[in-house]
């Protein structure tokens, strides 16, 4: 069993609020699945990232993290990504996004797309795979886009089961 945990508290552009508790969140889930016999656990949160610049949230080190974490999994092994931060869906093009910390609001390449992340879960050889999504938007009728809508994503692929809180 591994899992990517994911918390971002304080964002670059001025269109996302910093927010009070998704680092704590992620650090707390740690610990959790440590003691639930987890055998590797990667956080990358605001605090962590503060001490240890590869621990940031970013969307280079979220990227990398993610790929790290799917890499060479079989269907004897159990994936957890879990995605606590600001989230938003964009028209242009139609997707739902993770906010990093780096995120610019109107810029995709800078957002972490769930369409995509469904498509690295479908390629992963993993047997279990649970995503979990606390992705709040303060104004989500902004012009930086709406909130995640988990159910306009499409299903999420076989052995995957994925839970939106947005």
């Amino acid at each position: 069993k591994v899992a990517l945990l994911v918390g971002v508290r304080a964002y670059d552009h001025s269109k996302l609020d910093d927010l009070r508790f998704p680092d704590r969140d992620a650090v707390e889930m740690a610990d959790l699945l440590r003691q639930a016999g987890y055998t590797r656990v990667v956080v990358l949160s605001t605090t962590l990232g503060e001490r240890e610049p590869r621990l940031r949230p970013t969307g280079d080190n979220v990227r990398r993290a993610v790929d790290d974490i799917l890499r060479g999994r079989t269907k004897r092994d159990a994936v957890l990504l879990g995605f606590s931060a600001h989230g938003l869906q964009l028209d242009e093009p139609p997707d739902s996004y993770f906010c990093p910390e780096d995120a610019h609001p109107s810029k995709p390449e800078t957002l972490l797309s769930f369409s995509k992340l469904y498509g690295q879960l479908d390629d992963c050889g993993a047997g279990v795979k649970l995503l979990l999504v606390a992705a709040c938007r303060n104004a989500p009728t902004s012009k930086g886009g709406k909130g995640v809508d988990g159910d306009g994503l499409p299903r999420p692929p076989r052995n995957t089961a994925a839970l939106f809180s947005c």
